[in-house]
């Protein structure tokens, strides 16, 4: 799924046939999102999606990326 200029994988199953449906999102930095609830139907857990999407931008799925660590110039680590 794209949208805003992101872009998304979106993963939505259950197990077996008497189960609820899963949602996860991963992002292209392969950072996973997962639902704790679970859904009745396909239907359901992509309106959950939608809804996210519509409530924070799918950038929200992309804003907890690894933290940046600046090393200066003339600097020696230690």
């Amino acid at each position: 799924m794209e949208d805003e200029g992101y872009c998304v994988e979106l993963v939505i199953s259950r197990g077996t046939k008497d189960e609820d449906w899963t949602l996860e999102v991963i992002n292209t930095a392969g950072k996973s999102f997962l639902w704790d609830e679970t859904f009745p139907s396909e239907d359901a857990a992509f309106s959950a999606f939608s809804e996210t999407v519509q409530k924070k931008g799918m950038c929200h799925f992309h804003t907890f990326d690894l933290p940046t660590f600046h090393v200066f110039e003339n600097h020696t680590i230690h």
